[in-house]
């Protein structure tokens, strides 16, 4: 058993009674610097999110979007094992994502990170704690990032508020997006999220889960890919953004399917992401470009 994954499950133990996490923590602010960004980490991160190495491979160094999340599970991993943050791991999943780039990045390029607990939300699913993140080039600011992890059945959890029956929507595309197995332990190696419920069945199983399952911001990268390549012919650097919520987990092997929507708003994709069941995966996703 790693450092890390003893650390993660020494925070589960700590913390598995725990019915509110502590909003004191609100604000709570740290940063690190990384190595550049190299050919072989690109390649990797590709491989591991299934996405069309070629696209990086044009000489100019350009890099997946979201290879930043290689770097940054230390730091979520940190956050989330704060001990007085009083987060209870068993109950923790991956809620919202969303991120905004001003630049992609490039190989050769070193990366700041400041990352922080924005704030909390009571939800009625439970307590939701937002991460903002804000990657850097020298003194540029390239990307933003808020990630949003709900701590089920905890907090006030008020009553939901009636919904608004949702608008038609008018379906533009669909396209099937295929995840192999053993790619959550390639993604979990590559990334450095080695959260026990993608690397260890048994661990899975204590959370509630009949097994490993998929990380979400892999499947958010793949749906990205997918993306890109549907609506902009493969054209990377014409990515702006993209924001989703999980709604239910993905097993590794499974082939899902997104469904993009017309959209009245200029530079953006509506979607959502299905599991084999028809179930949704990703829900109230904008895809969003130049």
């Amino acid at each position: 058993m790693g450092a890390t994954t003893v650390a993660l499950f020494a925070a589960m133990l700590r913390n598995y009674r725990s019915k509110a996490m502590n909003r004191e923590m609100e604000g709570y602010t740290f940063e690190r610097s990384f190595p550049e960004i190299t050919m072989k980490d690109i390649q990797a991160y590709a491989d591991a999110t299934r996405d069309d190495v070629s696209r990086y491979e044009k000489g100019d160094g350009l890099a997946p979007p979201f290879i930043m999340s290689r770097v940054l599970y230390p730091m979520f991993r940190r956050i989330v094992t704060l001990k007085g943050l009083r987060m209870n791991l068993l109950r923790m999943v991956h809620g919202e994502q969303s991120v905004t780039w001003n630049k992609l990045f490039r190989a050769g390029q070193s990366l700041r990170v400041v990352m922080s607990i924005r704030d909390f939300v009571d939800t009625p699913a439970g307590e939701l704690v937002n991460v903002l993140t804000r990657g850097y080039v020298e003194n540029e600011i390239v990307s933003e990032a808020v990630s949003g992890f709900l701590v089920r059945g905890t907090g006030s959890r008020p009553k939901p508020a009636p919904e608004a029956p949702e608008e038609a929507r008018k379906e533009a595309f669909r396209t099937k997006i295929v995840t192999i197995e053993g790619q959550q332990l390639l993604y979990g190696k590559v990334s450095g999220d080695r959260n026990p419920i993608h690397m260890s069945t048994r661990f899975a199983r204590m959370a509630g889960l009949p097994r490993t399952i998929m990380h979400g911001v892999c499947l958010v990268a793949m749906a990205c890919n997918t993306l890109t390549g549907e609506v902009l012919g493969g054209e990377t650097e014409r990515i702006r953004g993209i924001s989703v919520r999980f709604a239910q987990p993905v097993f590794p092997g499974d082939t899902i399917t997104l469904v993009g929507y017309e959209s009245s708003e200029k530079g953006t994709v509506p979607f959502d992401v299905f599991r084999e069941s028809g179930k949704p995966a990703l829900t109230r996703g904008i895809f969003r470009y130049k």
